[in-house]
């Protein structure tokens, strides 16, 4: 089905586009975050799908504001006005150009991959896909995977790696001119 949201420009729009499996070092990702979560958004939130947009590396996808709209038909505004934009850069990348990294503990993996997952108004939309022993974490099935007591530490682990990904502060142009 094509994208019916009137107010989504149509560079955004997938349009029967592809997934674009590889990722590039130094590629961003764009996730909506309260203000006051900005620092890291990842400090609280169920360790399930994380949405962000890429922003491609050699084609642009999507700029940073693009994550503020609101792609659900069932929803009654167009941007989430009360969410900031956090940018986090992709650092290293397997031979296959993919993140996808593990941790582990006594007894359980956990492999944390971010994937390139069109929608129909958002061609860039991507997800940090978390699965716990080869079993992909859901809202579902979070409460009898990965939110167990004996899993704090793998839970630990990927919200430092997440946040070791954000950008705290691009510095533009504008930022350098003296007063």
């Amino acid at each position: 089905m094509p994208c019916d949201l009137p107010y989504i420009p149509e560079r955004l729009h997938q349009n029967g586009r592809v997934s674009i499996p590889s990722f590039n070092v130094g590629e961003f990702v764009y996730r909506r975050a309260r203000p006051n979560e900005l620092e890291n958004p990842f400090a609280k939130i169920s360790l399930t799908d994380i949405s962000v947009n890429r922003s491609g590396r050699n084609q642009e996808l999507s700029i940073p504001d693009d994550v503020l709209f609101s792609i659900r038909n069932e929803e009654d505004f167009e941007v989430y006005t009360d969410l900031e934009i956090c940018t986090l850069q992709i650092k290293d990348l397997n031979r296959e150009n993919q993140y996808a990294k593990q941790f582990s503990d006594d007894e359980d993996l956990l492999t944390i991959k971010l994937l390139h997952d069109p929608v129909e108004c958002m061609y860039a939309h991507s997800v940090f896909e978390i699965a716990l022993n080869n079993e992909i974490v859901t809202f579902d099935n979070y409460a009898n995977t990965l939110k167990a007591k004996r899993h704090r530490k793998l839970r630990s682990q990927v919200r430092q790696e997440l946040a070791t990904m954000i950008i705290q502060r691009t510095i533009s142009q504008g930022d350098l001119t003296d007063e």
